[in-house]
């Protein structure tokens, strides 16, 4: 999938990522259950939101859970990503046991409102942290770079609606499904629709949502004697998907077979 709009600020923090990034403050480590601590965060903006990351060590060996990322009113479950050159990606990380030393990501998602409201003047993360057979603490990381989610804020809203092949299936009789994500940043909902649409080989049957404000819908459609070997043309591309009763060209290139 190629993704579009995408746009970086600061260091990029990719979902799932286990890259590298510089300790946001250089030989300092956590302490369980301390009182809150500042680090930079490092923000990374694309179609699925406005992404967060916050980089830190502790002190000892730790077992961490249930990481919640916060800013203002906006709410996310957060992710920890250990960087320990290993792929992580598709492991349970939750609860995640550490060895003294070792440096975490913790990384999240926001999807600000788009009304020209304040996001919010603190992005804070936290986390439970479990050391031995002591009952759990709750650490807090506030970011000392706040201000930085303004900025995301108008870049996440600027990017309109996104459209991307979340999933799909081709029977070997031709009979496609395929399931379309459409999201909308905002600031208003949106009306999608899909006409049907027939070529001499294809017909594609007429799909239409509505998406609210800084949300995702999925969209089925569906199609008949659909011959990946030919390179059928998909109903949504080429501008035939309309947005509020407009001509809508969808510039991710993801195929469906």
């Amino acid at each position: 999938m190629v993704v579009v709009g995408l746009v970086a600020l600061g260091v990029a923090v990719g979902l799932g990522s286990v890259a590298a990034l510089a300790l946001s403050d250089s030989g300092t480590t956590a302490g369980r259950g301390a009182a809150t601590q500042s680090k930079k965060m490092d923000v990374y903006v694309d179609e699925f939101g406005v992404r967060v990351g916050m980089q830190t060590t502790f002190d000892e060996a730790v077992t961490l859970s249930s990481p919640i990322l916060r800013a203002g009113a906006l709410h996310d479950r957060a992710s920890l990503w250990p960087e320990d050159d290993k792929d992580h990606e598709f492991e349970d990380l939750d609860p995640l046991t550490l060895a003294a030393g070792t440096p975490v990501l913790i990384e999240g998602k926001l999807r600000p409102d788009c009304d020209g409201s304040d996001p919010g003047s603190e992005v804070l993360f936290s986390v439970k942290v479990r050391t031995g057979d002591e009952p759990a603490a709750t650490s807090r990381f506030s970011a000392s770079n706040s201000q930085l989610l303004r900025g995301a804020t108008k870049k996440w809203c600027a990017l309109g609606p996104h459209v991307r092949v979340h999933r799909s299936s081709v029977a070997p009789n031709g009979a496609a499904i395929i399931r379309l994500v459409l999201t909308n940043p905002g600031p208003d909902a949106i009306s999608v629709e899909i006409p049907a649409y027939a070529t001499p080989h294809v017909s594609w049957t007429a799909a239409s949502a509505s998406v609210p404000e800084g949300e995702d819908v999925d969209l089925v459609v569906r199609g008949t004697n659909i011959q990946c070997q030919r390179g059928e043309e998909a109903s949504w591309l080429e501008g035939r998907m309309r947005i509020d009763g407009k001509p809508f060209v969808v510039t991710s290139d993801d195929g469906f077979c």
